[in-house]
């Protein structure tokens, strides 16, 4: 047993009335930290449910209209091609197999 609670126990079997005066004390000052303790987690887990719907709404505003914008770019891109290879190129037969590819 270390050394202080030691002299904590010695000091109680001596006086009794300290004793009791010291062990609430000492439990007042347990109760406050677990108060402070509880309280700090609680503003914790609000600050981590405002962060989630912070990113939620990232999400949905600006990396959602961005993925769609690229989708439909490149769907624009590889339509150009075929109406550039079919333009430039007078054999209909290589085209066709990329048309049926990109065709919805």
């Amino acid at each position: 047993m270390p050394a202080f609670l030691l002299g904590f126990y010695k000091q109680c079997s001596d006086e009794m009335v300290s004793c009791n005066s010291a062990k609430s004390k000492a439990a007042r000052v347990l109760a406050g930290i677990l108060v402070v303790t509880t309280l700090a987690s609680l503003s914790m887990n609000q600050a981590i449910k405002v962060m989630d719907q912070s990113l939620e709404k990232v999400f949905v505003d600006r990396l959602q209209p961005a993925v769609d914008l690229v989708f439909l770019r490149e769907n624009l891109y590889n339509r150009r091609l075929i109406v550039q290879g079919y333009l430039t190129d007078s054999s209909s037969i290589l085209t066709d197999g990329v048309v049926k590819k990109f065709r919805y």
